[in-house]
């Protein structure tokens, strides 16, 4: 049976957890988690409705206008949502509450904590499942990127069996454009023993032909640069094996030991050519 009121199983209804400034609500089955919106468990109703009636009476006591509510999630993520408060129940619904179930893929069974500071309607929430803190779904990470680095993004090379998810997706993003505009490449691999230990860097042919569509063809050998985080250069050598893959060699063992890259370091590894001199330049970034 479902409460009429909250539309929650009546266990829920009854049982809701929270303190003064945490709210914990499961969103069970099509009783809670449906388009419409989500009404506020009838044992913990109170708790929201009072800080509600505060947070609009230190609105208008400081002359301070009174907006639609903001959800804002750990990764910094905000959600404007709406409130229908009645003396029977509270709903939380409006295009926000929607797109924060999409980012988050949130179904049936999993549990969301409204978190309420003394600020004016401005709430922070975690989405949890089976006790572990969602994140956001990684193509949340683009949004707000040009349609060319969209595409830049969307060609990204992937080490067999490696999967981001939104934070790693989000640091790929800030390295990949960080140097450079657009890179004509880019290569998530997870770091072997020969890579850091050895002291070269086998790059797989799919890279190499993504970039020579780009750039033209590569050079049987030559040099390029290796760039870090505050924009300094090492230079490097590297050479075309038989079946076109790369191995970057002479100066990669000082280059990983100034990175301090570790075997099992998920990286970002982006290439661009320098239209003006033809130097390849590539940089690393750990990003897992």
């Amino acid at each position: 049976m479902a409460c009429p009121v909250c539309k929650h199983p009546i266990a829920i209804c009854r049982d809701g957890q929270g303190a003064a400034r945490d709210l914990r609500i499961k969103m069970t089955g099509h009783y809670c988690y449906f388009w419409d919106g989500m009404y506020i468990p009838c044992a913990i109703r109170h708790v929201l409705a009072a800080y509600i009636e505060h947070e609009e009476y230190e609105a208008t006591r400081q002359n301070m206008k009174i907006w639609d509510p903001v959800m804002v999630t750990r990764e910094g993520i905000q959600f404007e949502v709406k409130f229908e408060c009645t003396e029977t129940a509270i709903k939380i619904y409006g295009p926000g509450w929607n797109d924060l179930n999409d980012t988050y893929a949130v179904s049936p069974g999993y549990v969301i904590h409204i978190y309420m500071p003394p600020s004016v309607f401005t709430f922070f929430v975690d989405i949890e499942r089976d006790g572990i803190v969602q994140v956001p779904l990684p193509y949340i990470a683009m949004e707000g990127l040009s349609i060319e680095k969209r595409q830049c993004i969307d060609e990204c090379i992937y080490t067999r069996g490696q999967r981001l998810e939104y934070p790693e997706m989000k640091r790929m993003i800030k390295c990949a454009f960080s140097f450079s505009r657009l890179p004509c490449c880019i290569f998530v691999h997870k770091l072997s023993t020969c890579d850091v230990e050895g002291g070269y860097l086998r790059i797989p042919k799919r890279v190499i032909h993504q970039i020579e569509n780009k750039t033209g063809p590569l050079q049987g050998e030559g040099t390029l640069l290796l760039l870090d985080g505050r924009h300094t250069q090492m230079e490097s050598t590297f050479k075309k094996t038989h079946d076109d893959r790369m191995v970057i060699h002479g100066g990669f063992r000082a280059y990983a030991n100034t990175m301090r890259l570790n075997v099992d370091d998920v990286v970002a590894i982006c290439f661009e050519t320098d239209d003006d001199t033809s130097t390849m330049k590539v940089w690393i970034t750990i990003i897992a």
